[in-house]
């Protein structure tokens, strides 16, 4: 017999252990991001202004112009190409250098002006921007590898707890030498971005299949740090200068961990605050899929010739290039075509982000609650999940390419797409810990190598067609090209994937259903004690083997 997991964390708990892992790791994600993302921003204040170049019009700016003058006078053509180059137009580059600079003396590279400020040109400004991602691919595997031998609460607590610390020493760094604060901002990158590998070790250990699509969600923590980190580096410049921004996002990391240290654990058998009730729904919905200990020898071969996990690679590739896009590529197509400026256009990347979020948690609620209600195959949840987060986003996409010049449709179909991937948390996310709870964090290691790939091919598209060349047919190329590249993979899995737990999964020194029985027995036992404190009364004629039993029996009257 099993206690009653449900009634009794109703009784004994407002919130369960799950509960608060969710919100850290929800938290930990949001301050990862703030720390990847702050310097887009904070690199304008550290640099020398630039001077000003001549102005270019957009596109569909200039459209409108050309449409204007064909019923005005020339007067009034004059006075109306003026007024759309000073109003639907912005520079292009808020931190690029005038070439006529190059024939006085400029200061080197590592010379700091009277405001602090550097001396950085925009190619350097790009170096340091992109050094960040220069290391994640060859990091992903081994995070995920090492998560899985010592723990996520380890390994995912150093993804954020160095990157924080080295945030202290950049701006230092940054005024000492280029290449220091470039090795600085690698160093990060290539820690900090394979959180994601890192913490699904500990969502297969904690979270039963019926409830794993909303707890990773909580991945998505990082579109709100998103949200939340312009506004704040605004702010933060404004009133304390460039360098409070490294030491406020440091200091929040630092709070964080130090939270995720005393609140998180491993494993629920590991954690010395959960209930009886808590620990015993966790070992009996996750069964024996989970081995608790981490010794045991990852079986290389078969996973990277598993058909299942590269056909959830394929569909998470095309995740990640349409993801790339609208990350990368919108604010120069909003910019370049609609003729939006700067401010208007982080104001318009910001909100989808929060949407998405909430979208994400939404739609993975209602996932479980499929699972729980046996309303929908697993099989089938992921695969609508997965045309969810990509067959829709793509759809969305199609009709922002053939948007032209009309930025309410634009917004529409790009906030649409942006907000319909958050649905990738019930689908390619969920499906790595479906197909191997004992090595959720190697598998999502894997596809998240393959994946990062993308962040270097998707934008070296969008130059390759636009460089020099900013217009709609143009960017209508960008986007149909992720248009067939989100479909066609998405529609890979939705027609070969699955999500049934592969043979490999299970090894022959691990626990066999027996074992987790008497597992499953000591807990019920040792804790059946702690239960009946809470009954109002208690049963003297039950026997020490049927004293679980009872503790329901009790609970129920």
């Amino acid at each position: 017999m099993v206690i009653a997991p449900e009634k009794l964390v109703k009784e004994k708990e407002c919130f369960s252990c799950r509960d608060v892992l969710w919100y850290l790791v929800f938290s930990g994600f949001a301050v990862s991001y703030m720390i990847k993302l702050h310097l887009s921003l904070t690199i304008i204040a550290m640099v020398v202004a630039p001077q000003p170049k001549a102005t270019t019009l957009a596109q569909c700016a200039w459209n409108e112009y050309v449409q204007k003058s064909n019923s005005s006078s020339l007067w009034t053509n004059a006075t109306s190409l003026t007024n759309s180059l000073d109003n639907n137009t912005t520079n292009t580059s808020l931190t690029s250098w005038d070439t006529t600079q190059t024939l006085e003396h400029s200061p080197s590279k590592n010379e700091t002006q009277s405001n602090h400020r550097f001396s950085w040109n925009e190619y350097d400004q790009g170096v340091a921007l992109g050094a960040y991602s220069w290391l994640h691919p060859i990091m992903e595997l081994p995070a995920g590898f090492l998560a899985h031998r010592y723990g996520t609460k380890l390994i995912f607590g150093l993804t954020i707890f160095i990157p924080a610390t080295l945030g202290f020493m950049t701006p230092v760094l940054a005024r000492y030498h280029f290449y220091a604060f470039v090795l600085l901002r690698a160093l990060q990158g290539g820690i900090a971005d394979v959180c994601w590998s890192a913490v699904h070790s500990m969502t297969a250990k904690w979270i039963p299949i019926d409830d794993r699509s909303k707890f990773l969600s909580a991945y998505f923590g990082g579109a709100v740090g998103t949200a939340i980190v312009y506004p704040m580096c605004a702010i933060l410049i404004n009133s304390f200068g460039w360098d409070s921004v490294f030491y406020v996002t440091s200091a929040l990391g630092i709070i964080w961990c130090v939270a995720w240290y005393y609140l998180a654990f491993d494993t629920p058998q590991e954690h010395p605050r959960i209930s009886v009730g808590e620990k015993t729904y966790i070992l009996e919905r996750l069964g024996n899929s989970v081995n608790i200990t981490t010794s045991q020898k990852v079986p290389w071969k078969a996973i990277l010739t598993s058909r299942p996990l590269w056909i959830v690679t394929i569909a998470h590739v095309g995740y990640m290039w349409g993801i790339t896009i609208l990350y990368l590529g919108i604010p120069s197509y909003f910019n370049y075509i609609q003729g939006w400026n700067i401010q208007a256009v982080g104001m318009l990347s910001a909100i989808p982000q929060v949407l998405r979020m909430l979208f994400s948690y939404t739609i993975s609620s209602f996932s479980d609650w499929l699972l729980k209600t046996e309303r929908m195959p697993i099989m089938w949840l992921r695969k609508v999940a997965v045309f969810l987060g990509c067959g829709i986003p793509s759809i969305m996409l199609l009709g922002l390419a053939f948007s032209g010049c009309h930025p309410t449709l634009a917004i529409a179909f790009m906030m649409a797409s942006l907000i319909a991937t958050g649905a990738t948390s019930a689908g390619t996310l969920a499906v790595t810990v479906d197909l191997s709870p004992n090595y959720a964090s190697i598998l999502f290691g894997i596809m998240n190598t393959i994946s990062s790939i993308v962040k270097f091919l998707a934008p070296m598209m969008i130059g390759i067609l636009t460089n020099n060349n900013q217009t709609i047919v143009q960017w209508r190329l960008v986007f149909l090209i992720t248009v067939a590249i989100m479909f066609s993979t998405s529609a890979v899995y939705i027609f070969f994937g699955t999500s049934e737990v592969q043979h490999w999964n299970y090894q022959d020194d691990e626990e066999d259903p027996v074992e987790l029985e008497k597992l499953r027995s000591k807990v019920n036992k040792a804790d059946c004690e702690e239960t009946t404190a809470y009954i109002p009364k208690k049963r003297d004629n039950c026997s020490y083997s049927e004293s679980a039993e009872c503790c329901v029996t009790e609970m129920n009257d």
